[in-house]
């Protein structure tokens, strides 16, 4: 009996072996690649808030990831605007998804204007994200001509990307007139205008038109919408 002892003992210690393997097999790997294995549709949460995306995302055992943020001009601050993998996705559970969130409209400081000419206005509005909006002229006999007296949004607030700020700029004293728009009229027409603006005819040239028939006003120099002073004399080009 006792020669059989080592073979019983291989025997036995051969057979603890297996049964180890087999319960590390059932226990831990398959469990593993079951897990693996098992998939779930990607929800669709663009347009939702990033809080109730994170609950749609956990509730499919997904996992979720905030991957940047976007100014946006439609959607509302902490929203979601897109999503990688795309809704619709058979993704393995456990796979993370990849959010991008709204930041809302992109807010720009408003500059300081007064003081400046109205071209350098214009200019410090664009290179800023902002637009011009409506120039009011007003006579003043204390600041100067083309010059920016005061701004319709202050310079210590931020606006959205865009948005056009109002200002008034002085003509000088009451002795600048705007000039008005010619194109369009006869000579006889143009000539009636400018009196009643305070404003003279100067110099008359000929030019071709495809648009406007021959005697009529196709250009003129000062532009409209030019302030120029009392009695400056405004140069014509008319139709052949």
């Amino acid at each position: 009996m006792k020669k059989y002892l080592p073979y019983i003992y291989i025997f036995l210690a051969f057979t603890a072996g297996l049964f180890i393997i087999f319960w590390l097999v059932d226990s831990v790997l398959m469990p593993l690649l079951v897990h693996n294995t098992e998939t779930v549709q990607v929800p669709n949460v663009i347009g939702k808030s990033y809080d109730d995306a994170q609950t749609l995302l956990s509730g499919k055992n997904l996992k979720f990831i905030k991957s940047g943020e976007q100014y946006s001009d439609n959607v509302i601050p902490n929203t979601v605007i897109n999503q990688i993998p795309k809704s619709g996705t058979e993704v393995k559970v456990g796979r993370s998804i990849y959010l991008i969130i709204s930041k809302g409209r992109e807010t720009i400081e408003v500059p300081y204007l007064i003081g400046k000419s109205l071209r350098e206005a214009r200019v410090t509005l664009i290179q800023n994200g902002l637009a011009l909006g409506n120039v009011v002229y007003v006579a003043s006999d204390s600041i100067g001509f083309d010059t920016v007296i005061s701004q319709s949004i202050g310079n210590d607030r931020k606006i959205p990307a865009g948005s056009p700020i109002n200002i008034i700029v002085s003509k000088g004293s009451e002795n600048f007139v705007k000039v008005p728009n010619l194109v369009g009229l006869s000579v006889s027409e143009a000539q009636s205008l400018l009196t009643e603006s305070g404003l003279a005819i100067g110099n008359i040239f000929l030019g071709k038109s495809e648009t406007y028939m021959a005697g009529t006003v196709i250009d003129h120099s000062p532009a409209a919408g030019e302030l120029v002073k009392q009695n400056s004399p405004i140069n014509l080009t008319i139709a052949k």
